[in-house]
């Protein structure tokens, strides 16, 4: 199968006076055409900045180095004109907050609209008839949400349906879903989940899935890239990360999570004692070191780099686990 997207050695900086500090920090991997990818970690560890990278809408004063490559074409070297144009009609994202992403004065079919008359070139008419057709497959048909419906009078469900309709619009290769079910209760986020994995298998578009539920990874992604403080921490098929973790981070994710499956009824969640540090406050060596139950003081000069830790299994870590 071919790569359709190769991220080599993606690195975000940030400047505070005369200093720096990477909020990513050599981060690569590859995602094939229909492939699907989950990124995984928790909050502050760089997965929406990394999502936001890929798409090419950082915050100014964030800098970018390395390679992404769509197709082959490194999107960081391209003019922002360039990159505005594969925006939408090549690569597309569906955002975490769906009153945030969406115009509150705009009715959903000419938002979902725009993307076909500014990408594709169509006529209004055309555009408009293309809109209500992708809001019907995404189900949201004329006796559920007229096209003239304003976002506020949508249900969160409705208004992420209407998120998935506008990254849909232009038949991008690749979709990005930065922690789109986040806000829905659990019947709406299993029927919004659904809806996505067929879109993306119906239209054979590769997806990126930002989460922190270890339940949606394993659901909708064949591989998994646990981040962890602006760093990847491990790399591996998805069976075989829930098979068999190797990382003490990724350990600790697992014993945290409801589906780990091995806590008893009325007991409480384990944690990870402490917090993921600020990117200021990151320190040279491994970036798990102050909250690992098994550092060495070889952990500390420098970080390991991900090395082999099974077939297609990649871990950043000198003392890994062994977990069955």
């Amino acid at each position: 199968m071919s790569v359709l997207l190769e991220v080599e050695g993606l690195s975000l900086r940030v400047r505070r006076g005369a200093e720096y500090a990477y909020l990513l920090e050599r981060v690569g991997f590859a995602l094939e055409v229909g492939g699907t990818l989950g990124v995984v970690g928790e909050s502050g560890c760089g997965k929406s900045m990394l999502a936001l990278a890929l798409i090419g809408l950082l915050p100014r004063g964030v800098a970018a180095s390395g390679a992404v490559r769509l197709d082959g074409t490194d999107l960081l070297a391209l003019p922002e004109r360039a990159r505005r144009a594969t925006r939408g009609r090549r690569i597309a994202m569906v955002f975490q907050e769906p009153m945030r992403a969406l115009n509150p004065t705009q009715p959903i079919g000419r938002q979902v609209a725009e993307g076909l008359r500014a990408q594709l070139g169509l006529g209004r008419a055309e555009a408009d008839a293309r809109a209500r057709a992708l809001l019907d497959r995404v189900g949201l048909p004329a006796g559920v949400a007229s096209p003239h419906t304003l976002p506020h009078r949508l249900s969160g469900g409705q208004r992420q349906r209407v998120l998935i309709a506008i990254a849909l619009a232009c038949e991008p290769a690749l979709l990005i879903a930065d922690e789109f079910s986040t806000a829905l209760d659990m019947g709406t986020q299993a029927q919004v989940l659904a809806l996505l994995a067929e879109l993306v298998a119906e239209r054979r578009m590769a997806l990126l899935m930002i989460t922190h539920d270890l339940g949606l990874l394993a659901q909708v992604c064949a591989r998994a890239l646990v981040l962890y403080a602006g760093r990847a921490v491990e790399a591996a098929p998805t069976a075989a990360l829930f098979a068999a973790r190797r990382h003490p981070y990724t350990e600790g994710l697992f014993g945290c999570s409801l589906h780990a499956g091995h806590t008893a009824p009325g007991t409480r969640l384990p944690t990870i004692r402490g917090q993921v540090p600020p990117p200021f406050a990151r320190g040279p060596g491994c970036c798990f070191a102050g909250r690992c139950g098994r550092v060495e003081p070889d952990c500390l000069p420098e970080q390991p780099p991900l090395h082999a830790a099974g077939p297609a299994h990649r871990v950043a870590c000198l003392h890994p686990v062994v977990t069955v």
